[in-house]
């Protein structure tokens, strides 16, 4: 690349689902340097993590206006997210 970020690739990856396309098709894969997951070879900063606590929302927390807002379309009703944090095991930039 040449420093500029390909804006359909922010544009299919923002808007759609890996489960309705397959993502890896829009991009270069690099292989990783510590786990499983590989790098972006078009977005160079790569930070792999290492899961190490996850929890799926607390829908009777949530605010019924978020759920309304968010959540209302058919195909979103009981589709909350899961928020997850990391820890940093490496930290680099993919060369070509």
């Amino acid at each position: 690349m040449d420093g500029k970020t390909d804006k359909q690739i922010i544009k299919t990856f923002g808007s759609l689902s890996g489960y309705d396309i397959d993502k890896a098709g829009y991009v270069t894969l690099e292989d990783p340097e510590v786990n499983h997951t590989p790098g972006i070879k078009e977005y160079p900063l790569t930070i792999e993590c290492e899961v190490v606590y996850q929890q799926d929302q607390d829908l009777d927390k949530m605010p019924e206006e978020v759920i309304r807002r968010y959540y209302s379309d058919e195909e979103d009703v009981g589709n909350f997210h899961t928020a997850y944090i990391g820890k940093i095991v490496a930290a680099y930039i993919i060369k070509d």
